[in-house]
């Protein structure tokens, strides 16, 4: 059997490149690839291209869920292994040698090393920064106001010298009743490197995030970026004085890195691609090479004077590690998909066509389509995806989306302009459902209705509220009732207290309307170990009291060992051929 006769395992085992970090030298980068079928740390020379494997096994299945960092010589690396609730960091060296440093008694996640000391920065749980020299078994923690989950990447930098460190925390003014760190901002601190005499920024201004990027060579400047919420606008990069206090914004991108010794600044658009180089008085130069940032900036980004490493993730080359240089114009590939030994690669990935259909009042909304392959003999089958927060999908690639053209299936990424927790939403997204059962080649009595999280919350909101629109339903990983859901990010930020606004939560709330007509057929699928686990449940119970048919009209399929996303390659193929079979199984019959 060759890939292509089986697309699932073909495209969820494209091996997958993530979190570059150069070492402080600029001469090598590791970054966590899973060529050998698991996530392992890789380190590989920029010079000459050789590539070591530093880890067996030890790593989190998930890649985000991996943190790492180099220490000041450059040829070790920390990483983190999670035991039962406790953390062990190891060190390993590049011939592969590893031992255990330390242990931390909870949740540990790895930020910086300094440069001149033998101390490890690291966050544990949500809310506390510590430092630790392993050496003398000093240890401190850096003052912080806890009380709200950070539910953001947070960060810290250290100066060259190794005196001073920039550090993100949540505000004191923050309400924990209120909102989230979304709302209440994250600001910045600059204190000494063992956390004494803090002192915060004054650009952190209530309502926005600020955080610290990298500082500049001198050791007196800090590069810090800021925005207000997360897939917002706002976003603005400047350059922080620490003697006289003052701010001077560069432009309305994302910071990266300071380039050039400092002399520019490599920021990214939206959706955080390397895009350009400012100076300091803000004109910008392009640069030809598209990729996406990928928890990889300041120091860690940087590799030599001008060059610069990105992971690109785009429709056509997923996953892969890039070392570019500004001077030179040259793109690298460090880590890629290594299609020379597959039978598959970007020659045969489906490409999309952008595409726009009305939602009524004159105003369009945009979408993305993939045409399934072989789909010129018969109408065929198609599927809406819905997204969340953001109005529009990011160009990357998605082994779901090519999974499904190779099943024979048409794929619609639909963007959305409004409120992602309203009723304009679900209308916008029912109106992508009407125009592509429209469209040449459709099949328009097989249209399904298909969303992961709030996507999966918009699926169920489809099914109540629209159940005309679509012939089937996939809810994977929703929520149906948001009065019971936990308060995350999004949903508290948008709608407020749940308790001073309840009406409004059981009005957005799709169990709210099970009483009416309930489209289906209906597939719940989720992880057991997922925050909303239990909501599919709480459906389930309104269909049955409804008089629906488990196993007729609806589904409920519950993944042991799987939290809000499957993570193993296994667990990801199994996951969608589930999806795959239902649908064929009811709209191929």
């Amino acid at each position: 059997m060759s890939e292509l006769d089986d697309p699932s395992t073909a495209f969820f085992s494209i091996p997958k490149a993530f979190c570059p970090k150069a070492s402080p030298d600029g001469k090598r980068v590791i970054c966590n690839w899973n060529t050998t079928g698991r996530f392992e740390l890789h380190a590989i020379t920029v010079s000459s291209g050789e590539r070591r494997q530093l880890t067996e096994g030890e790593l989190p299945l998930h890649p985000e869920d991996a943190t790492y960092c180099w220490t000041a010589t450059s040829d070790v690396v920390l990483y983190q292994v999670d035991r039962n609730g406790n953390t062990d960091v190891y060190r390993v060296t590049l011939n592969g040698n590893r031992e255990r440093a330390f242990t931390v008694a909870d949740d540990t996640h790895l930020w910086a090393v300094n440069p001149k000391m033998d101390i490890i920065y690291y966050r544990v749980g949500d809310n506390t920064l510590r430092w630790r020299n392993p050496v003398t078994e000093e240890r401190g923690e850096f003052p912080c106001f806890p009380g709200l989950d950070i539910q953001i990447q947070a960060t810290c930098s250290v100066s060259p010298d190794g005196e001073w460190i920039a550090y993100t925390s949540v505000p004191p003014e923050a309400d924990e009743s209120a909102t989230t760190t979304y709302e209440s901002g994250l600001t910045t601190y600059i204190s000494r490197a063992d956390g004494s005499n803090p002192t915060r920024i004054s650009a952190s201004n209530h309502g926005y995030r600020l955080t610290p990027v990298q500082w500049h060579p001198d050791g007196e400047r800090l590069l810090i970026h800021r925005d207000n919420g997360h897939w917002k606008d706002g976003r603005k990069c400047g350059i922080y004085d620490r003697h006289s206090g003052t701010v001077e914004w560069i432009a309305d991108v994302g910071a990266v890195a300071f380039l050039y010794n400092g002399e520019r600044i490599l920021a990214g658009a939206p959706p955080r691609s390397a895009t350009e180089l400012y100076d300091v008085a803000g004109n910008a130069t392009a640069i030809p090479c598209e990729g996406m940032f990928h928890g990889c900036n300041g120091t860690e980004a940087v590799v030599g004077d001008t060059g610069f490493i990105v992971q690109r993730h785009t429709v056509d080359h997923p996953y892969e590690v890039l070392h570019h240089d500004t001077a030179t114009g040259e793109t690298t590939v460090l880590f890629g998909a290594e299609y020379e030994q597959r039978a598959i690669g970007p020659d045969t990935f489906v490409k999309p066509t952008e595409v726009q259909y009305e939602i009524g009042g004159g105003e369009v909304a945009e979408g993305r389509l993939f045409r399934p392959v072989n789909h010129e003999n018969a109408p065929t089958p198609a599927i809406v995806f819905f997204h969340g927060q953001r109005n529009r999908w990011a160009r990357r690639f998605r082994p779901s989306v090519q999974h499904l053209a190779h099943q024979g299936y048409a794929v619609l990424l639909a963007g959305c302009p409004a409120d992602g927790w309203s009723h304009e939403a679900h209308a916008v997204f029912a109106a992508a459902g009407r125009w592509l059962a429209q469209q040449e080649g459709i099949d328009p009595n097989r249209v399904i209705a298909y969303g992961h999280s709030h996507g999966g919350y918009n699926v169920y909101m489809q099914s109540v509220a629209y159940p005309a629109v679509w012939d089937a339903f996939v809810a994977d990983t929703g929520c149906v009732d948001l009065r019971s859901a936990k308060p995350v990010g999004n949903l508290r930020r948008q709608l407020g207290d749940p308790i001073k606004n309840q009406l409004l939560y059981r009005e957005l709330s799709p169990i709210t309307y099970v009483d009416e007509a309930v489209g289906s057929p209906l597939l719940m699928i989720h992880g057991a170990d997922d925050g909303w686990a239990d909501q599919p449940h709480i459906f389930t119970n309104a269909l049955k009291d409804y008089g629906l048919v488990a196993g007729d009209e609806y589904e409920h399929i519950e993944f042991s060992n799987v939290g809000h996303t499957p993570k193993s390659r296994e667990k990801q193929v199994l996951w969608w051929d589930t999806i795959v079979t239902f649908l064929d199984n009811r709209l191929r019959k």
